[in-house]
Protein backbone atom coordinates (compact mmCIF):
# COMPACT_ATOMS: atom_id res chain seq x y z
CA UNK A 1 0.00 0.00 0.00
CA UNK A 2 2.83 2.29 0.62
CA UNK A 3 4.13 2.09 -2.92
CA UNK A 4 0.10 3.05 -3.84
CA UNK A 5 0.70 6.12 -1.92
CA UNK A 6 3.67 6.97 -3.09
CA UNK A 7 2.44 7.20 -6.97
CA UNK A 8 -0.46 9.08 -5.66
CA UNK A 9 1.58 11.79 -4.08
CA UNK A 10 3.90 12.01 -6.79
CA UNK A 11 1.46 11.52 -10.18
CA UNK A 12 -2.04 12.56 -9.18
CA UNK A 13 -3.96 15.19 -10.95
CA UNK A 14 -4.49 18.64 -9.68
CA UNK A 15 -8.38 18.18 -10.15
CA UNK A 16 -8.36 14.93 -7.88
CA UNK A 17 -7.47 15.36 -4.20
CA UNK A 18 -7.31 12.25 -1.60
CA UNK A 19 -6.95 11.63 2.01
CA UNK A 20 -5.14 8.41 3.56
CA UNK A 21 -5.08 7.32 6.84
CA UNK A 22 -1.45 6.25 8.71
CA UNK A 23 -3.72 4.12 11.22
CA UNK A 24 -5.98 2.28 8.57
CA UNK A 25 -3.95 2.19 5.47
CA UNK A 26 -6.75 -0.09 3.90
CA UNK A 27 -9.06 3.15 3.71
CA UNK A 28 -8.82 5.92 1.32
CA UNK A 29 -11.28 9.20 0.52
CA UNK A 30 -11.34 11.03 -2.84
CA UNK A 31 -12.55 14.08 -4.20
CA UNK A 32 -12.54 14.46 -7.74
CA UNK A 33 -13.49 17.74 -9.63
CA UNK A 34 -15.66 17.52 -12.69
CA UNK A 35 -14.25 18.48 -16.09
CA UNK A 36 -14.69 21.56 -17.65
CA UNK A 37 -17.04 21.01 -20.44
CA UNK A 38 -19.19 18.29 -18.78
CA UNK A 39 -22.58 18.19 -16.95
CA UNK A 40 -20.40 18.42 -14.06
CA UNK A 41 -18.04 20.70 -14.48
CA UNK A 42 -16.86 22.55 -11.24
CA UNK A 43 -18.78 20.24 -8.88
CA UNK A 44 -17.03 17.99 -6.31
CA UNK A 45 -17.67 14.31 -6.42
CA UNK A 46 -16.63 12.10 -3.54
CA UNK A 47 -15.94 8.78 -2.92
CA UNK A 48 -14.22 6.19 -0.54
CA UNK A 49 -12.21 3.26 -0.93
CA UNK A 50 -11.43 0.33 0.96
CA UNK A 51 -8.84 -2.01 -0.01
CA UNK A 52 -9.58 -5.58 0.66
CA UNK A 53 -6.22 -8.14 1.66
CA UNK A 54 -6.21 -9.13 -1.69
CA UNK A 55 -5.58 -6.25 -3.12
CA UNK A 56 -4.52 -5.61 -6.10
CA UNK A 57 -5.69 -8.84 -7.05
CA UNK A 58 -8.98 -8.05 -5.40
CA UNK A 59 -9.93 -4.66 -6.64
CA UNK A 60 -10.95 -2.07 -3.95
CA UNK A 61 -14.34 -1.40 -2.89
CA UNK A 62 -16.44 1.78 -3.85
CA UNK A 63 -18.81 3.89 -2.25
CA UNK A 64 -20.70 7.21 -3.77
CA UNK A 65 -21.11 10.40 -1.47
CA UNK A 66 -24.38 10.60 -3.60
CA UNK A 67 -26.43 12.85 -1.25
CA UNK A 68 -29.46 10.62 -2.48
CA UNK A 69 -29.07 11.35 -6.58
CA UNK A 70 -28.04 9.35 -8.61
CA UNK A 71 -25.73 11.35 -11.43
CA UNK A 72 -24.51 8.97 -13.54
CA UNK A 73 -25.34 5.25 -15.25
CA UNK A 74 -22.83 4.06 -12.75
CA UNK A 75 -23.19 5.88 -9.43
CA UNK A 76 -26.33 5.18 -8.12
CA UNK A 77 -28.50 7.39 -4.86
CA UNK A 78 -28.06 5.04 -2.35
CA UNK A 79 -24.03 5.61 -2.95
CA UNK A 80 -23.51 2.50 -5.19
CA UNK A 81 -20.72 2.39 -7.48
CA UNK A 82 -21.54 -0.63 -10.01
CA UNK A 83 -18.66 -3.03 -10.78
CA UNK A 84 -19.11 -3.11 -14.23
CA UNK A 85 -17.84 0.42 -15.02
CA UNK A 86 -14.70 0.29 -17.09
CA UNK A 87 -14.20 -0.97 -20.56
CA UNK A 88 -11.53 -3.18 -20.59
CA UNK A 89 -8.81 -2.70 -23.68
CA UNK A 90 -10.50 -4.99 -26.66
CA UNK A 91 -13.78 -3.00 -26.30
CA UNK A 92 -16.03 -5.79 -25.62
CA UNK A 93 -16.18 -6.78 -22.23
CA UNK A 94 -16.95 -4.56 -19.38
CA UNK A 95 -14.27 -4.89 -16.16
CA UNK A 96 -13.53 -2.47 -13.17
CA UNK A 97 -10.47 -4.17 -12.57
CA UNK A 98 -8.52 -5.33 -16.08
CA UNK A 99 -5.79 -6.43 -14.14
CA UNK A 100 -3.36 -6.65 -10.86
CA UNK A 101 -1.41 -3.95 -12.47
CA UNK A 102 -3.94 -2.17 -11.86
CA UNK A 103 -3.18 0.94 -9.29
CA UNK A 104 -5.47 3.65 -7.45
CA UNK A 105 -4.25 6.40 -10.07
CA UNK A 106 -5.25 4.87 -12.70
CA UNK A 107 -8.58 3.73 -10.99
CA UNK A 108 -8.89 7.66 -9.73
CA UNK A 109 -8.30 8.91 -13.13
CA UNK A 110 -10.72 6.59 -14.81
CA UNK A 111 -14.00 7.66 -12.67
CA UNK A 112 -12.71 11.22 -13.76
CA UNK A 113 -12.23 10.51 -17.60
CA UNK A 114 -14.53 7.54 -18.45
CA UNK A 115 -17.22 7.82 -15.60
CA UNK A 116 -17.63 11.85 -14.99
CA UNK A 117 -17.30 12.55 -18.64
CA UNK A 118 -19.07 14.77 -21.24
CA UNK A 119 -21.09 11.81 -22.58
CA UNK A 120 -21.93 9.78 -19.42
CA UNK A 121 -24.85 7.74 -21.16
CA UNK A 122 -22.49 6.65 -23.93
CA UNK A 123 -20.24 4.71 -21.29
CA UNK A 124 -23.51 2.56 -20.14
CA UNK A 125 -23.39 -0.80 -21.30
CA UNK A 126 -25.80 -1.54 -24.35
CA UNK A 127 -26.30 2.28 -25.66
CA UNK A 128 -23.04 2.75 -26.58
CA UNK A 129 -23.57 0.25 -29.75
CA UNK A 130 -27.12 1.86 -30.68
CA UNK A 131 -27.46 2.79 -34.25
CA UNK A 132 -27.10 6.66 -34.66
CA UNK A 133 -30.93 8.15 -35.01
CA UNK A 134 -32.63 11.39 -34.01
CA UNK A 135 -33.47 9.97 -30.67
CA UNK A 136 -30.03 7.73 -29.79
CA UNK A 137 -28.75 11.97 -30.61
CA UNK A 138 -31.49 14.04 -28.55
CA UNK A 139 -31.94 11.74 -26.03
CA UNK A 140 -28.13 11.83 -24.56
CA UNK A 141 -28.70 16.15 -24.55
CA UNK A 142 -31.59 15.54 -22.42
CA UNK A 143 -29.73 13.36 -20.17
CA UNK A 144 -27.04 15.18 -19.64
CA UNK A 145 -29.20 18.36 -18.53
CA UNK A 146 -30.88 16.49 -16.52
CA UNK A 147 -27.15 15.21 -14.84
CA UNK A 148 -26.47 18.60 -15.13
CA UNK A 149 -29.51 19.80 -12.70
CA UNK A 150 -27.95 16.79 -10.29
CA UNK A 151 -24.73 18.22 -10.43
CA UNK A 152 -25.58 21.75 -9.04
CA UNK A 153 -27.67 19.89 -6.63
CA UNK A 154 -25.06 17.74 -5.40
CA UNK A 155 -22.80 21.19 -4.65
CA UNK A 156 -25.64 22.16 -2.74
CA UNK A 157 -25.57 18.66 -0.36
CA UNK A 158 -21.86 19.28 -0.58
CA UNK A 159 -21.60 22.57 0.59
CA UNK A 160 -24.05 21.72 3.20
CA UNK A 161 -22.12 18.23 4.58
CA UNK A 162 -18.71 18.34 3.63
CA UNK A 163 -17.24 14.78 4.40
CA UNK A 164 -15.11 14.76 7.54
CA UNK A 165 -11.43 15.63 7.12
CA UNK A 166 -12.54 17.89 3.92
CA UNK A 167 -14.74 20.58 5.77
CA UNK A 168 -12.11 23.42 5.12
CA UNK A 169 -11.17 22.13 1.70
CA UNK A 170 -14.91 22.20 0.66
CA UNK A 171 -15.02 25.73 2.08
CA UNK A 172 -12.38 27.29 0.44
CA UNK A 173 -13.49 25.47 -2.99
CA UNK A 174 -16.69 26.91 -3.67
CA UNK A 175 -15.70 30.60 -2.02
CA UNK A 176 -13.32 29.96 -5.10
CA UNK A 177 -15.77 28.75 -7.92
CA UNK A 178 -18.35 30.45 -6.92
CA UNK A 179 -18.38 33.33 -9.70
CA UNK A 180 -17.97 30.46 -12.43
CA UNK A 181 -20.38 28.03 -11.01
CA UNK A 182 -23.17 30.94 -10.46
CA UNK A 183 -23.00 32.35 -14.25
CA UNK A 184 -23.07 28.27 -15.63
CA UNK A 185 -26.30 27.75 -14.02
CA UNK A 186 -27.61 31.08 -15.21
CA UNK A 187 -26.16 29.51 -18.98
CA UNK A 188 -27.58 26.12 -18.13
CA UNK A 189 -31.40 27.47 -17.38
CA UNK A 190 -30.95 29.77 -20.32
CA UNK A 191 -30.41 27.36 -22.85
CA UNK A 192 -32.55 24.31 -20.96
CA UNK A 193 -34.67 22.53 -23.84
CA UNK A 194 -37.98 21.23 -22.73
CA UNK A 195 -38.51 17.84 -24.81
CA UNK A 196 -41.09 18.09 -27.68
CA UNK A 197 -44.77 16.45 -26.74
CA UNK A 198 -44.15 17.96 -22.82
CA UNK A 199 -47.71 20.46 -22.08
CA UNK A 200 -46.76 23.61 -20.40
CA UNK A 201 -47.88 22.47 -16.85
CA UNK A 202 -44.74 20.23 -17.23
CA UNK A 203 -42.97 22.36 -18.90
CA UNK A 204 -43.24 25.15 -16.00
CA UNK A 205 -42.82 22.20 -13.35
CA UNK A 206 -39.49 21.23 -15.10
CA UNK A 207 -38.26 25.32 -14.92
CA UNK A 208 -39.55 25.52 -11.15
CA UNK A 209 -37.70 22.74 -10.38
CA UNK A 210 -34.29 24.15 -12.29
CA UNK A 211 -35.13 27.42 -10.58
CA UNK A 212 -35.59 26.19 -7.05
CA UNK A 213 -32.11 23.93 -7.23
CA UNK A 214 -30.40 27.58 -8.70
CA UNK A 215 -31.66 29.33 -5.31
CA UNK A 216 -30.82 26.40 -3.02
CA UNK A 217 -27.62 26.93 -4.19
CA UNK A 218 -27.08 30.70 -4.46
CA UNK A 219 -28.24 30.28 -0.62
CA UNK A 220 -25.59 28.09 0.44
CA UNK A 221 -22.87 29.78 -1.15
CA UNK A 222 -24.22 33.14 0.29
CA UNK A 223 -24.30 30.80 4.11
CA UNK A 224 -20.07 30.10 3.11
CA UNK A 225 -19.60 33.88 2.82
CA UNK A 226 -18.59 32.89 -1.11
CA UNK A 227 -18.26 36.87 -1.74
CA UNK A 228 -18.39 36.22 -5.43
CA UNK A 229 -21.95 35.58 -5.18
CA UNK A 230 -22.63 39.01 -4.61
CA UNK A 231 -21.40 40.11 -7.88
CA UNK A 232 -25.05 38.63 -9.14
CA UNK A 233 -28.24 41.07 -9.09
CA UNK A 234 -30.48 37.70 -10.40
CA UNK A 235 -29.95 33.80 -10.37
CA UNK A 236 -32.39 32.67 -13.06
CA UNK A 237 -35.78 34.74 -13.10
CA UNK A 238 -34.80 35.63 -9.30
CA UNK A 239 -33.34 39.21 -8.66
CA UNK A 240 -31.52 39.41 -5.69
CA UNK A 241 -31.62 42.11 -3.59
CA UNK A 242 -28.87 42.92 -0.62
CA UNK A 243 -29.17 44.88 2.46
CA UNK A 244 -26.39 45.43 4.93
CA UNK A 245 -27.09 42.72 7.57
CA UNK A 246 -27.29 39.82 4.96
CA UNK A 247 -29.49 39.32 1.68
CA UNK A 248 -33.30 38.65 0.32
CA UNK A 249 -34.37 37.42 -2.91
CA UNK A 250 -37.61 37.90 -4.57
CA UNK A 251 -39.27 36.54 -7.28
CA UNK A 252 -39.70 39.13 -10.11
Amino acid sequence: MREEWRILEESLPETIFVRAYESRMDLLRAAIIGAKGTPYQDGLFFFDVYFPPAYPVQPPLVRYHSGGLAINPHLFECGEVRLNLFRSYNYKSWTLWPSSDTNMLDFLVSIQEQVLNAHPLFHQPGFVDSSPSVVAEYFPLLYNEAIQLKSFETMTYVIKNPPKNFEVFVLGYFRDRAVDILRATNAYREGLQVPDGVDNRESFKIRDDVDSSMIRLFVALMCIKATGAFNFTAIGPFVVSFTYMGYIYRLC
